[in-house]
């Protein structure tokens, strides 16, 4: 999850502060990053399928701990899957299926502490789990949005229109997205803040310009990495080569470079700069950016409901499901804003509808 290398780059920039000092402002929790937290707390019970609401009440503690310092949480979690994400997606699936024969083994070896660990490696957020995140939020009347697809473009799109104030997360890939203030390693008491100027005081003003790009040659969940270069090496040669076209010609000559890679590139980029997310003051889906093309592997603009099938007791020996949509934003009755502010909120969002963004400098893709 994220950009290999980038966190440990900018960490001497990043600042300490207690969660205390973000009071009444609106936080942007990925919900998926708690969740990859929590879960292996019941990885036991999850391989087994055995029933269970301990990750429920542990994700409760967590949101309850924010509002106690006078935090207001809104809780992101992904939606559908991406299609340029696919083969990020197939190779977690193999590991994790490899993971799961590997605890089966373990288990028939009778070694439970070796099977535990490889329990944990197999976990998964299914959709069954985010509709119980969902309904205890909905119990303590806490805002939540199910993305259009990932929670990271979602996150980034609601801090740029103002919705939310700064980020709460542990994906380093809001820094290609372009966010301005994320807030991570959160331990209960303490974060760390990022903000977007250290990038620039980490390597270099050019470093800012080209993170978006940096991130896609030294690998992201859209494209892999050219072998042997990673964040450091991506942007020594783009410093040097000026553009993506020319680091992919000079790499050529030096590493074993796929014939498509320019074309998943363009697609990688595209899918940062223009991937479908959920404007909550329109109340409808839009590009992050708007993308001036018809980008078909980016999915639908179209709403569609989240469902998600619950296993049934079998009926005459066979196996039943029961689907049910649930919501996918939740706004809080107490919480729902005045007019004067949704207004306010409207205007900041054209505000910055209006500026060009700043990834789409390189000569490459002009």
């Amino acid at each position: 999850m994220g950009i290999s290398g980038l966190l440990p780059i900018v960490a001497p920039k990043l600042v300490k502060k207690h969660i205390s000092s973000y009071k009444r402002q609106r936080v942007g929790v990925d919900g998926h990053a708690w969740l990859y937290q929590i879960l292996p707390c019941v990885a036991e019970e999850m391989f087994f399928k055995v029933p269970t609401k301990r990750h429920v009440d542990l994700f409760e503690e967590k949101v309850k701990l924010l509002e106690s310092y006078g935090i207001i949480p809104v809780i992101v979690l992904d939606g559908d899957l991406l299609s340029s994400k696919e083969e990020t997606n197939r190779k977690r699936r193999i590991r994790k299926e490899k993971s799961r024969k590997e605890a089966e083994y373990w288990l028939m070896r009778n070694d439970p502490a070796k099977a535990k660990g490889f329990m944990r490696q197999c976990i998964a957020v299914t959709r069954e789990v985010v509709s119980d995140i969902a309904r205890m939020l909905e119990r303590i009347n806490v805002e939540y949005i199910i993305s259009p697809y990932e929670s990271d473009a979602q996150l980034c799109f609601l801090q740029r229109i103002g919705y939310i104030d700064c980020i709460l997360t542990e994906d380093s890939d809001l820094i290609p997205y372009g966010s301005s203030k994320v807030l991570y390693k959160f331990d209960s008491a303490f974060v760390r803040e990022f903000n977007r100027e250290c990038l620039s005081e980490v390597k270099g003003k050019d470093f800012e310009e080209n993170i978006l790009d940096i991130s896609i040659l030294s690998g992201c969940d859209y494209l892999a990495s050219i072998q042997g270069v990673g964040v450091v090496t991506a942007h020594r040669l783009l410093s040097r080569e000026k553009t993506v076209e020319r680091v992919v010609e000079y790499l050529k000559y030096r590493k074993p470079v796929p014939s498509s890679y320019l074309e998943d590139f363009s697609r990688a980029k595209k899918t940062f700069l223009h991937q479908i997310v959920y404007d909550p003051i329109q109340k409808r889906r839009r590009h992050l950016q708007d993308a001036g093309e018809k980008l078909d592997f980016l999915g639908t603009l179209k709403e569609e409901e989240y469902v998600v099938e619950s296993a049934l007791p079998e009926l005459f020996f066979k196996p039943s499901s029961r689907a049910k949509a649930i919501k996918r934003h939740f706004i809080p009755l107490a919480r729902r804003e005045g007019s004067e502010e949704l207004e306010a909120r409207r205007d900041k969002r054209e505000r910055h509808s209006q500026r060009v963004d700043m990834h789409t400098h390189s000569p490459y893709f002009k």
